[in-house]
């Protein structure tokens, strides 16, 4: 694992000088833990859902290979901008089901049991998302820690290994963040 974590790492420094070769490369080496971290995102919806763990992978890869900004600086930072892009694309899938106005299936996404949005009410998914942004823009690793838990499925131990804080830290952040944007959503519906 530390010797993956080093050649990403050599990989993600050589596709910020232009490398186009690394970005395949890095490719390669990071497939499996993406589709990992894509299965745990797809975990939260419902089979109804018309996007694979496959699809959600390439669909992230492209996001990254056309980002403008590809300096990214390390593994942890990498599979942090992964998420963010699985995250743009779930909603952006959201989007484009609300608008199709369709209604069948559903699709269950929860933040631990507390949060759940059925296809019934794709609103629910976009508010979620405007939540966060707004929670990102009051307390930026609280935003980070939701979307790397949510988003990328990842535990506390490694959301607290990739945001580089202590385990304690992100505990207490992810329940802050939980409580906050249960309280955001819940003032959204009566509004």
């Amino acid at each position: 694992m530390e010797q993956e974590s080093g050649e990403i790492t050599l990989l993600l420094h050589a596709i910020s000088n232009g490398d186009q070769i690394a970005f395949t490369q890095l490719w390669e080496i990071a497939y499996r833990e993406l589709k990992r971290i894509a299965s745990n995102s797809l975990k939260k919806q419902l089979p109804a859902n018309t996007l694979s763990t496959t699809d959600l992978v390439h669909e992230v890869f492209l996001k990254l290979m056309n980002a403008n900004d590809k300096n990214w600086r390390n593994r942890q930072h990498f599979y942090r901008v992964a998420a963010h892009a699985m995250r743009q694309v779930l909603v952006d899938l959201a989007r484009k089901q609300k608008t199709q106005k369709r209604g069948n299936g559903a699709i269950r996404i929860q933040l631990n049991g507390e949060i759940a949005i059925d296809r019934h009410n794709l609103d629910r998914i976009l508010a979620i998302n405007d939540a966060l942004e707004k929670l990102t823009q009051l307390n930026t690793r609280q935003g980070k820690v939701v979307e790397l838990r949510f988003f990328a499925g990842l535990s506390l131990e490694e959301t607290a290994k990739n945001l580089e804080v202590s385990l304690a830290t992100i505990k207490r952040d992810w329940n802050l963040a939980k409580a906050w944007l249960t309280r955001e959503l819940g003032e959204n519906e009566h509004a």
